[in-house]
């Protein structure tokens, strides 16, 4: 199951921790599980970088809070077949978790059935099982939280506050951010409508839009207008139900 060796039996981990405790447990509870190999371990963000292009693992278990960094800031530098499964303090980290594909993320303490069900979500991966969604906690994220995103091979860092509009295209979304760039996402917009801070706002089926990057809205007549985003070249055109909930939240403002 290797991503060196995909005959192997058994799947290399690296364990990502500042706190050496916390390390030594969750190496503890790994050995109870035969396929797992613990191949490595890091408590900063420099030695982490340089055990991962060593050991290239299957896994990496990543603590998000590493003293003065973040976790999320390695993830540019973990391969796109090396699954991320992030432990926390905290779990209005999850939310975040979620949204950069991580296969699962675990609390601390770290529980005995809870890491066996995240080692049960990677046999199913692997194995190309339907991926099951993993629970993410209530909070929505805030305006000032990056968006960190697999995008193709790589990871990408960027700010709520420049994402113009979401688009739903089949059953992906397009992410639209200021200055022109956009994003085609394996994300629901009912994902993102539930993460995203109240600032956003999805006028339609297909359309979320975020309320204050709007310009002007040019309306043509009641099943067409075209809503210009600072930002973007092109305005969205939106059909009547997406303009009559548009001019409602208009009318509303913004929630904080």
């Amino acid at each position: 199951m290797s991503a060196n060796a995909p005959d192997a039996a058994v799947w290399r981990a690296v364990l990502v921790d500042d706190e050496r405790l916390a390390r030594k447990r969750l190496r503890s509870l790994l050995a109870e599980h035969p396929e797992i190999e613990t191949v490595g371990e890091a408590r900063d963000l420099a030695a982490a970088r340089r055990l991962i292009h060593e050991e290239k693992p299957d896994v990496v278990f990543l603590d998000i809070q590493l003293g003065p960094d973040e976790g999320f800031d390695l993830l540019p530098d973990v391969a796109r077949a090396t699954e991320v499964v992030f432990v926390t303090a905290h779990d209005e980290f999850a939310v975040r978790a979620f949204e950069v594909n991580a296969l699962d993320y675990l609390l601390k303490p770290v529980l005995p059935g809870r890491l066996a069900a995240s080692l049960a979500r990677l046999r199913a991966k692997r194995a190309g099982a339907p991926p099951r969604e993993t629970p993410v906690a209530a909070q929505r994220l805030q305006v000032e939280d990056p968006l960190v995103l697999r995008d193709g091979r790589t990871w990408r860092k960027l700010e709520i506050a420049q994402v113009a509009a979401i688009c739903g295209e089949g059953t992906y979304t397009r992410l639209f951010m200021a200055g022109g760039e956009s994003l085609l996402l394996t994300r629901t917009l009912a994902q993102w409508a539930a993460m995203l801070p109240g600032e956003f706002v999805r006028l339609s089926r297909s359309v979320l839009v975020n309320l204050t990057r709007i310009e002007r809205w040019e309306v043509v007549n009641r099943n067409r207008s075209y809503l210009h985003l600072y930002g973007l070249e092109c305005p969205l055109r939106l059909g009547r139900v997406a303009s009559r909930q548009l001019r409602q939240r208009l009318k509303e403002g913004v929630k904080e």
